[in-house]
């Protein structure tokens, strides 16, 4: 259609030759053409070198070379992108084949929006074996670096997307983070534009004992306070204030559903709010809103 826009998707690899191929196939399964694919391996010891050697020619821009990490790959990765939208998905993960072309419709109907989520889904066992809530994420809290785990929840990147003009403002990713430098740009993001939720599925999470946010826990809560403790203090406070809300409602109401019942039209709702797109069938079109945070 006219005015569809180009999608820069970049794929950091290293030692990931267990979920390598089915990554790389998701991305080649999209029912949208206007697309370039660009990997970047860190000097891999295991099969991943051969396992991409197969999609060579079908790579935009394969790079082999040594780097100093996950988000120094990504970033060189980007310098190549010549899209209008960029992303990237890691070794593990993978876009279901209407990703893109939802992506598209979303950043082609809504020249406003900068800046998308879809609905978390978690894979086990090769299957979406849960998805989250559609949730707004306000701007004011992700610019406070409230959405990690232990606080309000994750943003998942796989599930993100963002206008090239976007990223130019926010600047790339910081190579001081091993592990949370998502979190950190999303706080960067958020100086710029509001992260709209969509009710569409458009990247899955592979859960498995293997992942760098299991095994590095530890560090990636490091890296989240460290980076809090640099952001406003008055934006880390109000964060910090829903986030103990929510830990009460956790401890003493949650768990009861008799109270969760009663509380739930004064304790959970804020006064946060945040935009959303969601389809309207009958009018087969996307329609926003911005309705307000809950606690759960």
């Amino acid at each position: 259609m006219v005015g569809d826009l180009k999608v820069s998707v970049v794929t950091p690899n290293f030692n990931g030759e267990a979920r390598l191929a089915r990554t790389v196939d998701s991305v080649f399964a999209q029912d949208y053409p206007n697309f370039e694919y660009i990997v970047v391996d860190g000097g891999s010891t295991d099969k991943s070198p051969e396992i991409l050697s197969g999609y060579r020619d079908r790579f935009s821009k394969l790079i082999i070379e040594r780097d100093r990490g996950q988000y120094d790959a990504i970033n060189k990765g980007f310098s190549h992108a010549t899209g209008d939208v960029l992303c990237w998905l890691n070794s593990d993960d993978v876009y279901f084949p209407w990703t893109l072309r939802v992506v598209n419709r979303i950043f082609r109907d809504f020249p406003e929006v900068e800046w998308i989520t879809g609905i978390r889904s978690e894979l086990r066992d090769g299957a979406v074996q849960g998805m989250s809530n559609l949730t707004p994420f306000p701007r004011e809290l992700l610019a406070g670096g409230a959405f990690y785990p232990g606080g309000l929840g994750c943003v998942m990147q796989e599930c993100c997307f963002w206008r090239r003009s976007l990223f130019e403002k926010a600047g790339g990713l910081d190579l001081r983070w091993t592990i949370a430098g998502d979190f950190e740009l999303w706080t960067r993001f958020a100086r710029h534009a509001d992260l709209v939720a969509t009710t569409a599925l458009l990247g899955g999470f592979n859960y498995t004992d293997a992942n760098r946010s299991f095994q590095g826990a530890d560090l990636y809560r490091e890296e989240v306070q460290k980076v809090r403790s640099s952001l406003p203090a008055e934006s880390v406070r109000r964060g910090d204030a829903l986030i103990q809300r929510k830990d009460t409602a956790e401890r003493f109401f949650f768990k009861r559903p008799w109270s969760r019942r009663l509380l739930h039209s004064w304790f959970y709702q804020t006064a946060y709010r945040g935009p959303v797109l969601g389809f309207d069938a009958g009018a087969d079109r996307y329609v926003k809103f911005h309705p307000t945070y809950a606690i759960t």
